[in-house]
């Protein structure tokens, strides 16, 4: 009898042309790499571990995460991916201090390709006030970039994801869409000149809407990422709790909306809209709608606060989108 495990087991180790520490990149190249940065990492001393000093009477925040390459253009790929392995740190009231980096590469890659990655990845922290501390680097059959980030927050001034409440208002920061526009891209849909809004809004920083959120005073915060809109809407709310999206109200990135009826289902949509409907009733018309499932990298921030703070958050850029309500039901009007 076959074992159908073991086969599949070793199937999955075979079609690996490095295992272990065999594809970590060479000692000499990564010094050349780290050398030939122009925003520091210009010396080579390698520890085995980063020792920091957090300040008193803060939290320490971690977060990780890792993509394939989000953008055509190498050096905006990294810079990107460096922002979106931060926005979690921004969404819970924190400041990213230290990165870990941990970035995969496809042999073939020349190294002038490599160098704009790491451009990009290192540029984003230090405009962010990130120091890195060290990482990883190892070859694989596909182009990814991941950062681990770790900040600092007041504990008095740390958002929280579950805070909402009837009566709230919900506001977002960017426009959705930029999953939709990459893909029309991939597709041949749209050219590298008719995404520029895309990367526009990806090379955002969530550092200065997460200020003003925290000086405005909010109930609740979310950054809208991997799983849409309406995934990380519903996993702000409670049970007993809902919410009305004005959808006319949602803004969305051009690009995406020359394209989006045209591009069938992806899979990471269809996998958001089960994820949506699994935890809250979605009543509307969720095709007309999509983009509210749309996966979105360095995606903006979603906040809902008291009614008293309208004016504010629009005067600081933000867009309202809805109100949370006391029923178990997301209904999306027009």
């Amino acid at each position: 009898m076959i074992d159908t495990k073991n086969k599949i087991n070793a199937l999955l180790f075979n079609s690996t042309q490095l295992s272990g520490c065999q594809a970590k990149l060479g000692g000499l190249e990564l010094k050349e790499l780290l050398s030939s940065q122009s925003v520091g990492a210009s010396q080579f001393n390698p520890e085995d571990c980063s020792i920091i000093n957090p300040p008193a009477d803060s939290s320490i925040l971690v977060s990780t995460d890792m993509i394939p390459l989000p953008a055509p253009n190498l050096f905006d790929a990294g810079y990107i991916a460096a922002l979106h392995g931060m926005s979690d740190i921004y969404a819970s009231g924190g400041k990213p201090r230290w990165i870990l980096p941990i970035i995969c590469l496809p042999k073939e890659m020349s190294i002038e390709h490599t160098h704009s990655i790491f451009d990009g990845v290192f540029s984003a922290c230090n405009d962010e006030g990130a120091l890195i501390l060290g990482g990883h680097t190892l070859y694989s059959s596909d182009a990814l970039v991941g950062i681990t980030a770790i900040g600092v927050s007041n504990d008095s001034q740390g958002f929280i994801k579950k805070g909402v409440k009837a009566g709230d208002i919900i506001f977002m920061s960017k426009p959705l869409g930029v999953g939709a526009s990459i893909r029309g891209f991939q597709q041949g849909m749209l050219n590298e000149s008719k995404i520029q809004d895309a990367i526009s809004i990806m090379r955002k920083s969530n550092s200065i809407d997460a200020k003003a959120a925290m000086q405005i005073g909010v109930t609740a915060v979310t950054d809208i990422t991997g799983f849409g809109l309406l995934g990380h809407l519903t996993e702000m709310l409670a049970n007993d709790q809902g919410a009305v999206l004005f959808t006319s109200n949602i803004p969305c990135l051009a690009s995406s909306l020359s394209v989006f009826q045209s591009l069938s289902f992806s899979q990471a949509e269809i996998n958001n809209q089960k994820y949506s409907s699994d935890r809250h009733n979605i009543i509307g018309d969720i095709k007309k709608n999509k983009l509210l499932l749309d996966p979105q990298t360095n995606g903006g921030i979603m906040l809902t606060t008291n009614t008293e703070n309208r004016t504010s958050f629009l005067n600081a850029g933000f867009y309202e989108i809805g109100m949370i309500t006391n029923e178990s039901s997301i209904n999306l009007k027009d």
